[in-house]
């Protein structure tokens, strides 16, 4: 059963299948709780509205309705004032007991699905993102606490860490506290990292700041009639060796999607730089070529030809107390970007330009005494200064410790790196220009300036800078018309896929599974009670809440991952649809349940006005509430 293709009944369908049955289990729980009590069941029905079709058995019609959201158990009596109490088929008939199993049966046949599901599901094996830290973001808490790419996550606070997930979950939903996270480094022993994750405004949650783990299978995907076709090479041909690099091949490829921003150097007609590759055919045999690049426009969005540069500080961490001690000497302020590297040369100051972080790693190693760093300080203020460059960050292991406490973030300011080949190369900025205006329009920022390009739509835009002095002053000012244009970029003809690092999460036996089931389970209803509660005390944004729209996206999502994943998220789902159901609202089974504990502690059941009332700010509350998921759906999903 587990190796079924669920693509053979349509990835879809699949979907309606699952969400399906879980409602059905939730109205069965009901079912059987009425039919055990002696209450006569009107209806048994899936979906809501005009009836698809049915059949009568008994008392009972079963029957499919055309909106399929839902679904619900007619029993004789359920509505205020319905029926008479001397009718043993009543359900005001029974006694309380009887009506709060009665009521509770669809979130416990909802939980029942759930800790059945997950244990089967992990003696068999759930394929899950793995628990390593991708990319880490600078300036992060992750990079703060000294993560780094590579790191696996064993624990979080104390709990075992089975997945990537499960590591955003547990950011977003810690406390005040952080988190501590038991993490092993590439051939080190396990230490213990604390980290605060922090809110992000953007996704309404805290986050590490850190990425998937991504893995390169290194066998190339090759789009017929390009370069990489005209050599002779095939999608499936494993990739040995990539300029020259052939022991660490993700550095390598690394350092060739970078040097792609160099698309002058790839292009030239005279002396193009070409793409050395060593592979091994499909057929087994080894090959070595070398590729010119074809130029092909980015048909994404028309452009000026400019992007920030990433050389401001945001943020700096203790790596170790030498470093820690020559940045402290070094008197570099916060929140400044780095622009020059001013060294002493024959009685002659040279200054190089520092745009992003590997340029100190590059430039400072073996320059002399006297070498000064000179930084802009933000604002309108502003203004450049210079700090000395301490004999420890001049070698190479120095500059590298200096890189690696510092974190750098995008320049605010519209000082521009110029595209080759862009509109605005042509147009004669250059790399370090400082935008002032567009059609007249004053521009103080990098996004005002993104902004103006974007609106412009391919029209021909009045650009106003200020050139960038070899002394790093500004000159006089400038100005062209500009046609935003379609980048032009180096194409091969071929692409290095990477994907999302998997590994399969397995019990050692069953009683091993029966525990990591059953933990998991209540892990997973600790993680819809802290939810619930961040989001009422606002450090879970409630836009992060999804509805039909979520629930399809996502569902097909795990449907195309396979069998066990689909089930997996299904057993998640029940525990979700049994979790509301119990949210003391009247409508929900949850008010249903509040109404019998208070007429056990009063004695009496409560009035028929009140619960009809109730029952209609249940419904207002409900609708209300599936109008807010549907509106944050169509903004996540459909609206971009």
């Amino acid at each position: 059963m587990l190796g079924l293709d669920l693509g053979t009944i349509g990835y879809p369908l699949a979907v309606v299948l699952g969400v399906g049955f879980l409602i059905f289990i939730h109205e069965l729980g009901h079912f059987l709780a009425a039919r055990a009590a002696g209450v006569r069941v009107e209806q048994f029905a899936i979906g809501f509205g005009p009836r698809l079709f049915g059949w009568q058995r008994g008392e009972t019609e079963y029957r499919l309705g055309l909106i399929p959201i839902g679904g619900y158990v007619k029993m004789a009596g359920e509505l205020p004032g319905e029926g008479g109490q001397d009718d043993p088929g009543n359900l005001q008939s029974k006694s309380v007991g009887w009506r709060f199993l009665i009521y509770s049966g669809g979130v416990l046949m909802n939980g029942l699905f759930a800790f059945v599901a997950f244990p089967i599901l992990f003696y068999v094996g759930i394929p899950f993102t793995a628990p390593e830290i991708g990319a880490v973001s600078p300036g992060s808490p992750a990079w703060h606490a000294g993560l780094e790419r590579g790191d696996t996550v064993l624990a979080v606070d104390g709990r075992e860490a089975y997945s990537y997930e499960f590591l955003r979950v547990e950011a977003a939903l810690s406390g005040e506290d952080g988190m501590k996270l038991l993490v092993r480094s590439p051939g080190q022993e396990p230490r213990e990292v604390h980290v605060a994750p922090r809110y992000m405004e953007d996704t309404g949650i805290k986050e590490l700041g850190v990425g998937p783990p991504m893995v390169h299978k290194f066998e190339l995907e090759v789009r017929e009639g390009g370069p990489a076709w005209q050599a002779g090479l095939r999608t499936g041909d494993q990739l040995l060796g990539i300029q020259g690099e052939k022991r660490d091949l993700v550095r390598g490829l690394g350092l060739f999607e970078r040097s792609l921003a160099e698309a002058d150097r790839w292009l030239d007609e005279e002396e193009p730089r070409l793409l050395a590759l060593d592979v091994k055919q499909v057929d087994g045999t080894e090959k070595h070529v070398e590729l010119r690049a074809a130029s092909r426009e980015d048909d994404r969005a028309r452009l000026l030809g400019v992007s920030p540069l990433p050389n401001r500080v945001v943020a700096r961490r203790s790596v170790d107390p030498e470093t820690d001690a020559a940045l402290a000497a070094m008197d570099l302020p916060d929140e400044v970007a780095i622009g020059f590297v001013e060294t002493p040369t024959d009685g002659k100051v040279e200054r190089r330009p520092i745009r992003e972080a590997e340029d100190l790693r590059r430039l400072l190693p073996g320059s002399p005494d006297g070498t000064r760093l000179g930084y802009e300080r933000p604002g309108p203020a502003g203004g450049w200064g210079l700090c000395e460059v301490p004999a420890r960050f001049r070698t190479e292991d120095g500059a590298a410790s200096l890189v690696d406490a510092l974190a750098f973030g995008i320049n605010p300011a519209p000082q521009v790196e110029v595209i080759p080949l862009s509109a605005a190369a042509e147009a004669g900025l250059r790399s370090g220009d400082l935008v002032t205006s567009i059609d007249g329009h004053e521009i103080t920022t990098y996004e005002a300036l993104r902004e103006a390009a974007r609106a412009a739509d391919g029209a021909p835009l009045v650009v106003a800078w200020t050139p960038l002095q070899p002394d790093h002053s500004f000159g006089p000012e400038r100005k062209a018309t500009i046609t935003p244009r379609y980048r032009v970029v180096p194409d091969f003809g071929l692409d290095f896929p990477a994907t999302v690092q998997r590994q399969v999460f397995q019990s050692k036996n069953l009683v091993d599974s029966l525990v990591s089931g059953t933990r998991m389970s209540f892990d997973k209803l600790r993680e819809l009670y802290v939810t619930l509660k961040r989001i009422l005390g606002g450090s879970v944004s409630s836009k992060n809440i999804g509805g039909p729209i979520s629930i399809f996206v996502v569902s097909q999502r795990t449907v195309e991952s396979g069998l066990v994943t689909f089930l997996f998220f299904l057993a998640f789902l029940s525990l979700n649809l049994g979790f509301i159901n119990v949210l003391p609202i009247p409508v929900l089974d949850g008010g249903h349940l509040l109404f019998l504990l208070v007429e056990k502690i009063k004695g009496s059941p409560v009035s028929e006005s009140v619960q009809t009332y109730a029952q209609y700010l249940g419904v207002a509350l409900i609708l209300s509430l599936l109008i807010y998921v549907t509106y944050n759906d169509i903004l996540r999903h459909l609206g971009g």
